[in-house]
């Protein structure tokens, strides 16, 4: 081992130099061996030359760095990383093949991860991130083709990834990004198998191919909260995404975002969107609704945005000016568009040409820029169906009805006496205390309500909608059971005192635990069990709820909004009377001298029984055993045990071994055996 040392004074130097007290005394230069072969050097507290390590790699305290392809291509399979490192270099680990565990040490001041590091790790199948790393750098897990997960801490004060940094990582399929992050980056997440994610408050920016190409992407969700403004180009190309709600703050869709998405079938636009951009939506044959809420700044639809998509209507908003070319090209279902302001500009007639199936186009009655409505004026379109009629429609407003939070949906129009499907809550109103439940015409609720997805026939005029706020169902009297807790008896529901709007409805479901609830409570313990088809206010105890705690659990719940659960506290524990399964038994020869042997046989109970015995000697014999004693047979005193030696006494007589079972408080069970031959 090669060691070299700096002192802080040399013999050699004059005693009158000064030395700083802050100087360090030594910085250790050497080479560390690895368990399988080859070393690694540590120059400066950084470690370096690793590439002809084999095995294991501890790297020894006080280490600050694991530096530029300090590892490179070795043959490590381990690393032990001390708590005072605080960057790993770029390359570090590039193309560690057999490296399949990372530890670091408690206590990790790990702030950089950096470009590259874990880069072809293809061994390497999980990693913990300390709560201290703060960056991670382009392509730091790329081709990690075995990564199946990366685990962040919930204190992680984690806020850049860099562009590609999961690229590859093939067997990827979830991960839960921590709340610190302010961006996903470009190709972040290209070519892994991501399901699902749940982008925290904090990213502001979604990269260009972010998730692009994940056939097995199918969900992306945002809080409400989100501080979301950019998406990138092609971000979500190809993937499988079903539904999706993009956050308020987002000013533009950009090119191809959604293109080529076949299952996409429903999408909100935030009203702070001002652009969507060109080939958005284009190729997504499933999507039916396009939701945009009130209020939105829409100004431009791109060239090719909803080219061949799967739109039956749609309604555009008051804001819009401008549609590029090719916009609502070949969309076969696409029977009805509605503008709810002033003509847009468009390229030319194929801004909207090729609809199949398009009937009309429906604008405001007031709108003046389309010309005289009615003279039937009709907008020009490329196409086999031809120039499109335009007809005037009277309008919806939903109303938020003191929402304190959210946005209702744009208006709807529509035709006089044709009818409109109204909308849901996608614009998440909120008003503290209660729950959205659908719509009615009056704000106080005493008109004509409705709710989502009913159909509305258009009025004559103008008409508003106002939300329709409905309380949650809570218990006032929580859930009580009473009766009898053991086998054969009946136990009954008391199911509490109920409030909500609308007037709640109440489920039963009886449940069996393994323990104890001592006062109701808002869930169901994962110590209690649903008992199979028991949903009445009564439930019979068997045998199959004995050495159990019964309780009910009843769930309220007023129309249209989350149902609520409380379980009652639960009985005591159920006892069951013991009953035989084998019978008593004797053995042992009929003759005086001889020792008979009694044997209690099998026997339930709740809980286990505990067991008396008593001999008697009859006067007549029984083939079978009896749950009474008969007349005809006397109790032998002093025999309680399982033993008996017979005396001359029992001469002619036939001797019983009795057994009386009692399972906790309730009544004893006792069983007779078949009595001996007469005794000679």
């Amino acid at each position: 081992m090669k060691l070299h040392r700096i002192f802080a004074g040399l013999s050699l130097v004059a005693a009158s130099v000064a030395v700083s007290p802050n100087f360090v005394l030594a910085i250790t230069d050497q080479d560390v061996a690895c368990s399988g072969g080859g070393t690694f050097s540590i120059s400066l507290n950084e470690v370096m030359f690793g590439s002809s390590c084999s095995g294991s790699a501890v790297i020894p305290s006080g280490v600050t760095s694991i530096g530029h392809s300090a590892f490179l291509s070795s043959n490590i399979t381990s690393v032990t990383i001390p708590a005072s490192v605080t960057t790993i270099g770029n390359f570090a680990f590039y193309f560690t093949e057999h490296l399949v565990s990372v530890n670091f040490e408690a206590g990790s001041q790990l702030e950089t991860i950096a470009p590259n590091a874990f880069e072809a790790a293809y061994a390497l199948t999980s990693i913990d991130i300390p709560a201290s790393v703060t960056s991670i750098g382009a392509s730091a897990f790329r081709m990690t083709s075995s990564l199946i997960s990366i685990n962040f801490s919930s204190a992680s004060q984690l806020t850049t990834l860099g562009n590609n940094v999961f690229e590859g990582a093939s067997l990827l399929t979830t991960i839960d990004l921590p709340d610190t992050l302010t961006g996903i980056p470009a190709n972040a997440f290209t070519d892994t198998l991501l399901s699902s994610i749940n982008v925290p408050a904090s990213v502001t920016s979604i990269g260009a191919f972010a998730f692009a190409y994940l056939t097995s992407f199918t969900e992306i969700t945002f809080p409400s909260e989100s501080s979301l403004t950019s998406i990138g180009d092609y971000a979500f190309t190809d993937t499988r995404l079903v539904d999706v709600s993009l956050p308020e703050g987002l000013t533009s869709i950009p090119t191809s975002a959604f293109q080529s998405v076949p299952t996409l079938t429903s999408i909100k636009i935030p009203s702070t969107v001002t652009s969507i951009g060109n080939n958005a939506f284009s190729d997504t044959p499933s999507l039916g609704s396009l939701l945009f809420p009130s209020g939105s700044m829409l100004t431009s639809i791109g060239n090719y945005a909803f080219l061949q998509s799967g739109l039956s209507s749609i309604t555009l908003p008051a804001s819009l000016t401008n549609i590029g070319a090719y916009a609502f090209h070949d969309l076969p279902n696409l029977s009805t568009i509605a503008l709810l302001g002033d003509q847009p500009t468009v390229e030319d007639a194929s801004a909207i040409s090729y609809l199949t199936s398009i009937q009309k186009m429906i604008v405001r009655h007031s709108i003046s820029s389309f010309g005289d409505l009615s003279s039937l004026p009709v907008w020009q379109s490329d196409g086999p169906q031809g120039d499109i009629p335009i007809v005037a429609g009277h309008t919806i407003t939903f109303n938020a009805n003191n929402a304190e939070s959210g946005l209702a949906p744009q208006d709807a129009i529509a035709e006089n006496g044709t009818n409109i499907i109204l909308p849901g809550n996608f614009g998440e109103l909120k008003l503290a205390g209660k729950q959205f439940i659908g719509w009615n015409t009056e704000p106080d609720g005493t008109g004509t309500s409705y709710e989502p997805d009913d159909i509305f026939t258009m009025p004559a005029s103008d008409d508003t909608l106002y939300v329709r706020w409905g309380v949650r169902a809570t218990p006032s009297v929580k859930p009580t059971i009473s009766g009898t807790a053991s086998v054969g008896s009946r136990l009954s529901a008391n199911p509490g005192t109920w409030s909500g709007t609308p007037t709640p409805s109440l489920e039963r479901q009886w449940y069996k635990c393994s323990t104890q609830i001592t006062v109701a409570r808002d869930s169901v313990p994962g110590t209690c069990a649903q008992i199979s088809g028991a949903q009445g206010a009564n439930l019979n105890l068997n045998s199959t709820h004995a050495n159990k705690y019964i309780a009910i659990a009843v769930t309220g719940t007023s129309a249209g909004t989350d149902p609520t659960t409380w379980i009652s506290r639960t009985s005591s524990k159920v006892t069951m009377r013991a009953e035989v399964t084998v019978k008593p038994t004797i053995s042992g020869a009929a003759r005086v001298g001889s020792t008979l042997t009694g044997n209690k046989g099998n026997w339930t109970g709740a809980p286990a029984p505990t067991f008396t015995y008593q001999w008697y000697a009859c006067t007549s014999s029984s083939a079978t055993p009896r749950s009474a004693i008969p007349n005809t047979c006397q109790r032998i005193t002093g025999a309680g045990g399982t033993r008996l030696v017979i005396s001359a006494t029992y001469r002619n007589k036939y001797l019983a071994f009795a057994v009386i079972a009692k399972s906790g408080t309730t009544s004893a069970t006792t069983w007779l055996s078949r009595t001996t031959a007469k005794i000679v």
